[in-house]
């Protein structure tokens, strides 16, 4: 129950905590020691054999992703899931790393399928593996695919969107500075806040985007493209020397900015609208043709984009996912699974396979969402630890 909540196993040492189930459930409460010792093996073979369990003989995928925690140590995650309708991804490895290169990612990749498959592990049912667009997990898959040969690669098309996203952005300097300075003139700042709120009350504060987070620089400069004037006029009226809000002033005051917003809001601003397709891409359980017909929706509306800079993002949306060859596998998949005639399954793709291919996940947001999950619980042991410091 504890490691199901993430509730640190220490707690259990709490007075107030045994005398709880003393009093309640009629139990003495093991020391956490004696958990650690003998008891939390046993739920984690538990949980690994349930996992074992829900893949049965289904094909799988693979996703791969790697993080830092707050000591600056790399955390890298593995999840794993059967390639079927209605299959979910389980987080099998959470490893702490030396280096973050291509061998390492390799021999991660092979140790979590040996957990995963103690006796034997079974090489031809893995086909799919889902990382992002890093070069060391590119070139890990060079050693990976001579020993997974049925392996096919794709890498995670939301951060391709995203990609795409940051070229939109190094286009527009004025515009990225106006976001990032409005962000640190109301972040924090309970005086500001309040300013705000009185001269706008039914505005929403402005977005605080983070540039690692798929489509908030887009969502953030689409808020003020809608609200120019009224944030402008909320900016002009704060009276504060902070360099900022100083640079904000400058900003606003500059003739070409309002313009800028205006294009990017008309020619990308639909990434953003018809349920925002950094949201769509990030839904489980979707077949292949979902996706698929998302990203040909976003390359449609780039073609029609207009200006010098719509070509510049239109290039590099074919560079980014040109280069993507699982993807141009998948496709090949999908046309087949959509009747289409004409199309050529590859040599390597059995038929009995087309069926399982069809569920293959085209991002990597089951193993984003472990990371989330890993710092939630890491916040939870330092608020913990921090109270018993303070006690």
């Amino acid at each position: 129950m504890m490691v199901a909540c993430d509730i640190p196993l220490f707690k259990a040492n709490h007075t107030e905590f045994k005398s709880f189930m003393a009093k309640y459930a009629q139990k003495k409460v093991p020391d956490q020691s004696t958990m650690r010792k003998h008891y939390l093996k046993e739920v984690y073979e538990n949980v690994l054999e349930e996992i074992r369990s829900n893949i049965g003989d289904s094909s799988i995928f693979v996703s791969i992703d790697e993080s830092t925690d707050k000591a600056g140590r790399y955390v890298c995650n593995v999840v794993v899931g059967p390639l079927r309708q209605g299959g979910r991804g389980y987080l099998l490895t959470s490893e702490v790393i030396p280096k973050v290169n291509a061998s390492e990612i390799a021999k991660l990749f092979d140790n979590s399928l040996k957990l995963l498959w103690p006796e034997e592990v079974q090489r031809d049912k893995v086909l799919i593996f889902v990382t992002d667009a890093a070069p060391y997990m590119k070139k890990s898959v060079v050693g990976i695919q001579l020993f997974y040969p049925r392996i096919i690669h794709i890498t995670c098309i939301a951060h391709g969107v995203h990609r795409i996203c940051e070229k939109l952005r190094s286009q527009y300097a004025n515009v990225d500075s106006l976001i990032a300075n409005i962000k640190k003139a109301f972040s924090k700042s309970p005086s500001r806040i309040r300013f705000f709120k009185e001269k706008q009350p039914d505005l929403p504060l402005p977005p605080q985007p983070v540039l690692t987070r798929w489509g908030t620089w887009l969502e953030a400069a689409s808020y003020f493209a809608k609200n120019f004037n009224e944030i402008k006029e909320i900016v002009e009226g704060l009276d504060d020397d902070a360099a900022c809000v100083i640079f904000a002033k400058k900003l606003f005051a500059n003739k070409g900015i309002r313009e800028e917003l205006a294009y990017i809001q008309a020619n990308f601003g639909f990434l953003l609208s018809e349920g925002n397709a950094f949201k769509m891409l990030q839904k489980r359980g979707e077949p292949i043709s979902n996706p698929l017909a998302i990203l040909n929706s976003i390359e449609n509306n780039l073609k029609q984009a207009k200006g010098p800079v719509a070509k510049i993002i239109l290039d590099k949306f074919y560079k980014v996912f040109q280069s993507n060859q699982g993807l141009q596998v998948i496709k090949k998949v999908a046309a087949i699974v959509n009747g289409e005639k004409f199309v050529e399954l590859p040599e390597n793709i059995a038929i009995n396979e087309v069926e399982f291919l069809n569920w293959a996940p085209l991002v990597s947001v089951d193993v984003e969402r472990t990371f989330s999950s890993f710092k939630a619980t890491a916040r939870k042991f330092q608020n913990a630890f921090s109270s018993i410091v303070l006690l």
